[in-house]
Order: C-alpha cells, then sequence, then structure tokens
C-alpha cells in the first residue's frame, strides 16, 4: 500500500494557526517533518524551482509549494 502524503492526524496542527488568528492560509508540508513521503526526482526538482519562484513572488519561504493539504479562513 503506497504511503499518504499527508498524514490525518495532523490536521489540528494545520488549523490551529486560523484558528488563533495568526494567518489566513495555512499550508501543510510533506518535507518540513519526516513524513516518509519522497516525491520522484522530476517533482522535486520542479518543486524546488517553484519554491523559488514564489520566495521571489512573495518574500515567504514555502516548501511545499504543491501542496493540497491547505486551510483557508473565512474571508
Amino acid at each position: 500500500m503506497p504511503m499518504a502524503q499527508h498524514d490525518p492526524g495532523h490536521l489540528a496542527a494545520l488549523l490551529a494557526p486560523l484558528v488563533r488568528g495568526e494567518c489566513d492560509v495555512s499550508i501543510g508540508s510533506r518535507y518540513v517533518a519526516q513524513s516518509g513521503y519522497r516525491a520522484p526526482l522530476a517533482r522535486r526538482l520542479g518543486m524546488v524551482l517553484f519554491s523559488a519562484v514564489v520566495r521571489l513572488a512573495v518574500g515567504q519561504r514555502i516548501t511545499d509549494t504543491t501542496s493540497g493539504y491547505r486551510a483557508y479562513d473565512g474571508r
């Protein structure tokens, strides 16, 4: 059985900054903690490129720009 990209047990940690009003968007990264997930090489290279572009555009480091594990505030 393939490993899940995101652990559902991390949902509370994903939502916590939103609940505390610390951010508008929370993005769960597969690469910050030891999740065991390893993307194919081509995808990893693309993610490095996208991460660099996003960092230049918004001035913030986002480690997993292609993550679908996101939460948004009500606005």
